[in-house]
């Protein structure tokens, strides 16, 4: 079979959408299947997949716009870019199978129209969408669900009748189908951290400290302004814990960058690593940890995922996460609820922390057997043969490559058209 990987936001080869086209594409591959990825950026280079740089505009550029009156005109300009760029991509490898990751409603739109063009109605490669809901209630939510109803209400019936719209989390997609109307599936989670080459894992000598982690992208509703005061406490109160903290320039407080570095002078216990890291080295740094530190705003995480805490539940690592959220439903099911914390506050952070650290062996010892289930229900492979299971019986027939050259640049004149349309529309 024949599958295409779209994701406009695959710029580099760094991140959780570097690591989760790895973790699909070779799974795919180990299944038997063809995989061409669409991204952005030569992303490529050091990822380990060939990857073409087809999309010239990550999903972000537009997730935060208050459109206003000029959604029409915006959502045809963005719809009829990614359409653009998606058409010669589908002639030249005619896929069996469509699978876009970490969308916007635009993205679909674009891929439902491109198919939709070259295909005979009920003959098109079927599409799995997967979008990671922002949480209920905010702005953001509202305007990525108006672009996923616009997606939905505008695709050819032949296309919506082969289109899955999936996360891999139960409650965002309950969520997500509440907000679009429209049902959304749950997916087997493809994040994981891979077994150690050495098979050591995360092998810890009996009486040596308890590793802590705050790994990942940092940004304000992760919590990330509350880090410094946080591991103050634990340093402080836990004799027997060392943590590594990642930090990254371009998205954390210089305030906060400046204040973890004072505080990891002359104490060896914490470690403070600054810039991204590659695959390798990131899962490498994550099999060492015996606890992940998730100190996330519970009102952000009320839909929306986390791959760091799949990561760790793959990994047997006890979490640290708020309660009554999205985090909260899996980390209970895989390992209790030691670990929840309620208030967003340093303090109450910290005394989950602390609770984990004080009864470690048990927290532990569930979180090893959580992670045998979590494997047996999850992982790349069993996301890949979830995805394969809902690809259409009939392999459509190979669209001309000509015919796709010339939509693509009737699309383009289209998506410029409404862009100035757009622009004279936010004016008024």
């Amino acid at each position: 079979m024949r599958v295409l990987y779209v994701d406009p936001s695959l710029e580099r080869p760094l991140g959780h959408h570097a690591n989760v086209t790895v973790n699909i594409v070779h799974a795919l591959h180990a299944l038997g299947h063809e995989v061409q990825v669409l991204g952005n950026g030569k992303a490529s280079a050091g990822l380990g997949v060939d990857v073409e740089r087809a999309f010239s505009k990550a999903v972000y550029s537009h997730l935060e716009v208050e459109p206003g009156a000029a959604f029409p005109a915006l959502a045809r300009y963005w719809a009829g870019r990614y359409e653009s760029e998606a058409l010669p991509y589908i002639a030249r490898f005619y896929p069996d199978l469509i699978y876009a990751n970490s969308i916007s409603g635009f993205v679909l739109a674009g891929l439902a129209d491109a198919v939709g063009k070259l295909y005979p109605s009920g003959q098109c490669p079927p599409i799995v969408g997967e979008f990671p809901f922002p949480s209920s209630g905010t702005k953001e939510a509202e305007w990525y669900a108006a672009q996923i109803r616009y997606a939905i209400e505008t695709m050819p019936e032949g296309v919506l009748a082969r289109t899955t719209l999936m996360t891999v989390n139960g409650r965002t997609a309950a969520r997500l189908g509440e907000a679009i109307e429209w049902p959304a599936a749950a997916f087997p989670s493809p994040y994981v951290v891979p077994a150690s080459p050495d098979a050591q894992g995360r092998e810890r000598a009996p009486g040596s400290p308890i590793r802590v982690g705050v790994l990942g992208h940092q940004a304000g509703h992760k919590g990330i302004l509350l880090v410094p005061d946080i591991l103050e406490i634990a340093l402080a109160e836990m004799p027997g814990v060392e943590v590594v903290v990642q930090v990254q320039e371009q998205d954390t407080d210089p305030a906060v960058r400046a204040r973890l570095h004072d505080l990891a002078k002359g104490n060896p216990r914490l470690e403070v690593i600054s810039g991204a890291l590659d695959k390798e080295e990131y899962d490498a740094l994550a099999r060492r940890l015996d606890v992940f530190l998730l100190p996330y705003d519970r009102k952000r995480y009320q839909s929306s995922i986390s791959g760091i805490c799949y990561e760790a539940l793959s990994n047997g690592g006890c979490v640290v996460c708020p309660d009554d959220s999205s985090l909260a439903d899996i980390v209970v099911k895989y390992q209790g609820d030691t670990g929840l914390f309620g208030e967003w506050t340093a303090r109450s952070i910290a005394d989950a922390l602390k609770r984990v650290v004080d009864d470690f062996e048990a927290v532990s010892e569930r979180a090893r057997e959580g992670q045998r289930h979590f494997l047996e229900e999850n992982g790349p492979v069993a996301f890949a043969r979830e995805l394969l299971a809902h690809a259409a019986p009939d392999a459509p027939r190979r669209p001309s490559v000509l015919r796709a050259l010339w939509l693509s640049k009737v699309a383009y004149l289209k998506f410029r058209c409404a862009r100035a349309l757009a622009r004279i529309m936010r004016r008024r």
